[in-house]
């Protein structure tokens, strides 16, 4: 971490050190860190009460309730190249919105290729910002891009980052595509797997998928829910002393414990279904021969209008459920019409037309087939792979249809991906285009001979 550009003073807050001084701050700093998801899956696990929520507190030193939106910039760091050359550069962005009087939150995470003006310095990747001038800077660069105040902040390092998750006993993680990715470490089949440190960074930074640094983004997401989720405990408690000197050696934040503690109380108010993941939408570009993130202004401004207004913030956003329906095991050169039911929810703003209302750019089911050896795209028979909706779908309403699919011409075994795509326009997913960030939906299916 460069520390000199890190220690300057921030003009938002005075940095200060996390402190070290009680568990309760320890615990909040956690839930800080873990981008604020663990507070609702702790929430919904052990079922805290609406009568605890609504309990006005007795002492008179509690703390005061924020009602202003708080935006905290939550920042993971590489360590440079090692010799000098080149400074850190900010590995992960992520915005923690939360709005104590609509009671909803917001992650928003911002893809490190993004294409953006960074003061002084012309447009480069965003990441760039924090190797120029250290957290000021970058904060100043989130700012001007997406026209919010940036109230406080949180950097970890690399190293920080692999002892936590080391105290913590690692993190259990479902791998539901294979992933090979020599730059970050990530080699992982599909299954489940016990991270410890080393492998849950390798896992967070890995991109060499089909999906790019988007899908890079949908795991760090699933990891912090999982970390999130599986220690939030009293095991966490016992380990505070150690948590504590680790976070205090490899975090810097301009939060003290009094202001941690204000913002995570009324936090845990929100109900879980209000609070949304997104990312800002980009599409992949070549700009002087180096590839960018080009940011979709106009779907950038309507998603941070949305987001502080707290409605659905993407335009491409969706639930899946395949009711149980798809094969574990499909044969080659059969056609397998009519047995998938898929339930979809619209989960953005964006109303999905069908082929009747427009049948050029509609929208429709489709799917990927995956080696799940290799995590390659598999070769699928020449034959139509969509499945149109059969009415307009607004935002939240669902709708239930017959998902037409045909497996890959070889037998082995693979990986399902099921995907929402609006035709010439873009895969939910990320593919090609990252306009939505939509985690596909994956499933396990040996493709055998034909019988």
């Amino acid at each position: 971490m460069n520390k000199n550009k890190n220690k300057e003073k921030n003009k938002h807050s005075g940095k200060k050190k996390i402190l070290k001084t009680s568990i309760i701050s320890l615990i909040v700093i956690l839930i800080v860190i873990l981008s604020g998801v663990g507070i609702y899956i702790y929430r919904t696990i052990y079922s805290v009460t609406e009568a605890w929520e609504q309990k006005e507190p007795e002492s008179e030193l509690a703390p005061e309730i924020p009602t202003e939106p708080i935006n905290l910039i939550l920042v993971g760091t590489d360590i440079g190249d090692g010799d000098g050359e080149r400074e850190p550069l900010a590995d992960t962005i992520m915005i923690i919105r939360i709005n104590p009087k609509e009671k909803n939150g917001f992650l928003i995470s911002i893809p490190r290729d993004t294409y953006v003006e960074i003061l002084g310095f012309g447009s480069q990747k965003i990441n760039a910002a924090f190797a120029h001038g250290g957290i000021n800077l970058l904060i100043k660069t989130v700012e001007n891009f997406l026209n919010i105040p940036i109230h406080h902040y949180v950097v970890l390092d690399f190293e920080g980052f692999v002892k936590i998750v080391d105290e913590l006993g690692g993190v259990d993680i479902y791998i539901d595509e294979p992933l090979h990715d020599e730059l970050s470490g990530a080699d992982f089949s599909v299954g489940e797997h016990h991270m410890d440190g080393e492998n849950a960074l390798a896992y967070v930074r890995c991109r060499k998928t089909a999906g790019g640094d988007i899908g890079r983004i949908q795991r760090q997401q699933k990891f912090l829910k999982e970390m999130a989720k599986q220690h939030f405990n009293l095991k966490t408690l016992l380990k505070a002393g150690k948590l504590a000197e680790i976070l205090a050696q490899n975090t810097e934040s301009s939060l003290d414990f009094s202001e941690l503690t204000k913002y995570t109380t009324q936090a845990l108010t929100f109900k879980p279904e209000n609070f949304q993941a997104v990312v800002i939408p980009t599409e992949p570009k070549m700009i002087d021969d180096i590839s960018y993130q080009v940011p979709l202004v106009d779907e950038v401004e309507v998603m941070m209008k949305n987001i502080k207004e707290g409605k659905p913030a993407m335009k491409y956003s969706a639930q899946y459920d395949d009711m149980g329906t798809t094969p574990s095991i499909m044969e080659v050169g059969k056609n397998y019409d009519g047995i998938v039911k898929m339930k979809i929810k619209n989960t953005g703003y964006f109303t999905w037309p069908c082929k009747k209302t427009d049948n050029i750019n509609f929208v429709s089911m489709s799917y990927h087939w995956i080696d799940a050896e290799t995590g390659q795209l598999a070769e699928v028979p020449e034959r139509e792979r969509r499945s149109p909706i059969h009415w307009d779908v607004e935002s939240g309403k669902e709708v239930i249809i017959d998902v037409k699919v045909s497996p890959p011409q070889k037998p082995g075994k693979y990986i399902l991906q099921y995907d929402m795509v609006h035709e010439g326009v873009t895969w939910f997913s990320g593919y090609s285009y990252s306009r939505g960030g939509v985690p596909t939906l994956n499933k396990e299916v040996e493709v055998i001979p034909a019988q």
